[in-house]
């Protein structure tokens, strides 16, 4: 039921290191959190990733951090209500799932993480899993049991997020609790977790990340990349310019100049969103409309949306022929558009 489980899309930075100043979705699917800004870079690499995958996501310490009571660092995936609605959580029929994943760090030892419902009171299933051997690639599978009967998992069915599952790099207190046990309570770490916090470059590296009903794990459920690619735009849809031939790159779309300084450019997403998206747009001011000559914006943003498509109105400083049609582009490769409907 993961989505993006072997780390293969990465549509807002395509492999490029970032480094979040707090929680932040990175590749597809995956959120980087914490409570200290701006400690870690997050990545997708390619370099020697354990046998039968070619992806894996890195989380690097940049910084040292200090760990305190409320503090946490991890790697997460939000699980939508429809795609587990058959789990049948707080009801006597609840599954049991088995969790399977690769993880690789330069640190030893009893590493944590959270298998939890997102309403309150947070049914929490926290779990260990014990790296023995430095810069060495582990497979790990992990059983966990059914919730109790009443317990609170109301999103189970609907398009908001119903499961948070959860990688540490570190972990305080106030998360904690005992592992292989549901308890209700936020907690997804236990005493004595592995804090990879203390030095710059120490790293955890995670792949193949996969959740399924059952007592037994299965070999990873390869999907084909554009099954994979299609099932995350649900979630994020990105278009990111890259300087063609000619100077400028079309990006798949146009639309008609209202007056001298706006048009409106049409996109029809290539699968229906989860919800109305919102629009991020990186670096307006290189995009451009084509006619005969180009034109360059000086703003760019959301007009209407639904979850289905979008008009966005890209503003210039004049020049445009009402109503004459004119296609979108950029000149630079750091252009971007990031429509995102994320859990």
């Amino acid at each position: 039921r993961i989505i993006n489980g072997a780390m293969m899309i990465d549509q807002r930075n395509s492999g490029a290191q970032v480094t979040p100043a707090g929680g932040a979705y990175t590749i597809d699917r995956w959120f980087y959190g914490a409570t200290q800004a701006s400690k870690c870079t997050v990545q997708r690499l390619t370099s020697s990733p354990p046998a039968g995958f070619t992806n894996y996501v890195g989380v690097t310490v940049a910084s040292t951090a200090t760990i305190g009571a409320g503090d946490y660092f991890m790697i997460a995936q939000i699980i939508e209500g429809m795609n587990i609605a058959d789990f049948d959580y707080g009801l006597s029929t609840g599954a049991t799932v088995t969790l399977s994943f690769w993880a690789k760090s330069n640190q030893t030892g009893n590493f944590s993480g959270g298998y939890q419902s997102v309403n309150s009171p947070y049914p929490s299933y926290p779990f260990s899993f014990n790296i023995t051997s430095s810069g060495t690639w582990q497979k790990f599978s992990i059983t966990i049991t059914p919730p109790p009967v009443g317990s609170t998992w109301t999103n189970l069915g609907t398009t908001s997020g119903a499961i948070y599952l959860q990688f540490n790099l570190a972990c305080g207190s106030t998360y904690q609790g005992t592992v292989n046990t549901w308890t209700n309570s936020n907690v997804f770490g236990f005493s004595g977790n592995a804090n990879i916090m203390g030095n710059a470059g120490n790293y955890l590296y995670i792949t193949g990340v996969q959740v399924e009903v059952g007592s037994v794990a299965t070999p990873f459920e390869n999907r084909m990349y554009p099954e994979e690619l299609r099932l995350c735009q649900r979630y994020c849809f990105s278009k990111i310019g890259s300087q063609g031939s000619g100077g400028a790159a079309m990006l798949g779309a146009g639309g008609n100049a209202r007056s001298t300084t706006t048009a409106f450019v049409q996109y029809i997403f290539p699968v229906t969103m989860r919800q109305t998206p919102v629009l991020t747009v990186v670096n307006p001011t290189s995009f451009l409309l084509y006619q005969t000559s180009a034109i360059q914006a000086t703003a760019v943003a959301l007009d209407v949306a639904d979850p289905s498509a979008a008009s966005i109105q890209v503003t210039v400083a004049s020049g445009l022929t009402s109503p004459t049609f004119y296609s979108f582009g950029c000149n630079n490769g750091n252009a971007q558009l990031i429509y995102s409907a994320e859990l």
